[in-house]
């Protein structure tokens, strides 16, 4: 099949536009916090004068708590505009899961305006309270410009931070940075190494760059079966840009290929991505041999 023409700096910008407003789902559970947090304050307090006694004495722990009661409505009147009060007070005195909280509000204009400088700002205060997501966050708004002045080295400098704690957005975004030379010298080989770490963690995105590299042989001896492996996972994951139809030309070697593609595919997800290589391929594929 004739894959996409890799203009590298073209096409892993256009890959980056994708996923660059989109926030990911880590970012969103992160924001919640822990539920210990609201049943270990439950306990301290009996009565809600009691936790808006603690809050107003400054105690954070209550101040978060009060703030996710107002969200909630649990014990008390829905008061969003109460929330963010209270979310914003604990976030000051360097709460780091209200900074998070706040900073995700801001970005995806859920129940407040939508503020990308206000959300850059939080995630910032976030990550330096060591927030993994929002270090990987942040590192994306740097490196497109949202919220913030573009800064290749700031996106650099942040989702190394992140992708040494293992989070799958901040490997892509370091894909992204290697491949299109921004910040550091482009260099393919990284870019495939770090598309292939957020893949193997689940990034829809990365599978689909990972794709493209196998299929056009940049930072990577090109594997055409590989690549319509990969396709496959990220379009069975969602990704409409890799529908399945378009995965297997007319230079299918054996037209039991696309079913094996297939299958492939699916116990690739199913083995949480830890059989998705060459053994794999050719434990299914042979003795058909197509690259």
């Amino acid at each position: 099949m004739r894959y996409p023409a890799l203009k590298p700096s073209k096409l892993l910008q256009a890959a980056a536009v994708l996923a660059g407003l989109m926030i990911a789902p880590q970012a969103r559970a992160d924001a919640v916090g822990d539920s210990t947090t609201e049943s270990t304050i439950t306990g301290a307090f009996t009565t809600m004068r009691q936790l808006v006694n603690a809050a107003e004495h400054g105690r954070v722990s209550a101040q978060v708590t009060l703030a996710q009661r107002y969200e909630s409505g649990e014990g008390v009147e829905h008061d969003m505009a109460e929330a963010l009060r209270w979310y914003w007070v604990a976030a000051t005195q360097g709460d780091a899961q209200s900074q998070m909280k706040l900073a995700v509000l801001y970005d995806t204009g859920s129940q407040v305006r939508q503020n990308f400088t206000m959300a850059a700002r939080w995630y910032e205060m976030a990550a330096r309270n060591g927030n993994v997501a929002a270090q990987a966050r942040l590192a994306v708004m740097y490196y497109r410009g949202i919220g913030v002045k573009a800064d290749a080295s700031e996106s650099l400098s942040w989702s190394r931070e992140a992708a040494l704690q293992g989070n799958a957005d901040a490997e892509y975004t370091l894909g992204l940075l290697y491949a299109d030379g921004a910040g550091v010298p482009v260099d393919y080989s990284q870019a495939f190494h770090f598309f292939e770490l957020a893949a193997s963690s689940g990034h829809v995105q990365a599978q689909y760059m990972l794709a493209l590299l196998y299929g056009n042989g940049v930072g990577v001896a090109p594997n055409r079966l590989m690549a319509q492996l990969w396709f496959s996972v990220s379009a069975l994951n969602g990704n409409t840009e890799a529908a399945p139809t378009s995965l297997v030309g007319p230079q299918a070697a054996d037209r039991r290929e696309p079913g094996m593609v297939a299958a492939m595919a699916r116990e690739c997800i199913l083995s949480a991505y830890r059989r998705c290589g060459p053994t794999l391929t050719s434990a299914i594929m042979d003795p058909v041999r197509l690259n």
